[in-house]
């Protein structure tokens, strides 16, 4: 899996930019975006659901709506899930919120507005903005919630934030995205470690974000 991790266009670290804004490890060490590299390793090496159809639509929340995350809240609403959005910038907020997400004002009020168990996926920069955001979502949440990271995070800082959380009571995922600006229409090449339970709660996210229900995405092992 680490090794997986060091080569996916989404683990490199040329890839580690801003979500927010719309540098998500989908580029190359030339800016240029990749085009469906990790599906077609998901599809080769077998790292893919085959074998599943469509699941259920679900509720969601999104944290952080740059170029990225905004594309895939709005796929997911595409899709027929409900979307719980939030950001820092409200005027995002207010445009998910036209494309039919509910708006949140807060964490605390994200999470009020979802269901338990819930579900949030991050969609914050690297490093210090994604620990503060899950430090802080971790106290809005109850235990067996699942908590999303897709931020193209070092995996040393995976297993450590998996083991945190664990001790709240948290299930907690990282997600390898990659699908730059084309994620949107053609869907978003997903790899993803950690609890297997967890991961089959909310495979049906998965399934309707990746390219197909049943191609380009996949559970790789545990966090990290």
């Amino acid at each position: 899996w680490r090794r997986l991790q060091l080569w996916h266009p989404s683990r490199c670290s040329v890839a580690r930019g801003h979500p927010d804004a719309g540098f998500f490890g989908a580029e190359d060490s030339t800016g240029t975006p990749h085009r469906g590299r990790g599906n077609r390793y998901l599809q080769t090496t077998g790292l893919i659901s085959g074998e599943k159809s469509e699941g259920d639509s679900m509720e969601i929340g999104i944290i952080g709506l740059g170029r990225m995350g905004g594309n895939m809240a709005q796929r997911l609403l595409k899709g027929g899930h409900r979307v719980v959005a939030y950001d820092l910038r409200p005027e995002a907020v207010k445009e998910i919120e036209g494309k039919g997400a509910a708006g949140a004002s807060s964490l605390a009020d994200l999470a009020s507005r979802l269901s338990t168990p819930r579900a949030v996926w991050v969609m914050a920069p690297a490093g210090e903005a994604t620990e503060r955001t899950l430090t802080a979502l971790a106290g809005t949440l109850s235990e067996g919630d699942v908590i999303i990271d897709g931020g193209n995070a070092n995996y040393k800082d995976s297993m450590r934030r998996a083991a945190m959380l664990k001790e709240k009571g948290l299930d907690f995922l990282d997600a390898g995205t990659s699908g730059g600006i084309w994620g949107l229409t053609e869907g978003y090449s997903l790899m993803v470690g950690g609890d297997k339970a967890a991961y089959e709660r909310v495979e049906s996210i998965f399934q309707t974000l990746a390219p197909s229900p049943t191609s380009g995405y996949g559970h790789v092992g545990p966090a990290g």
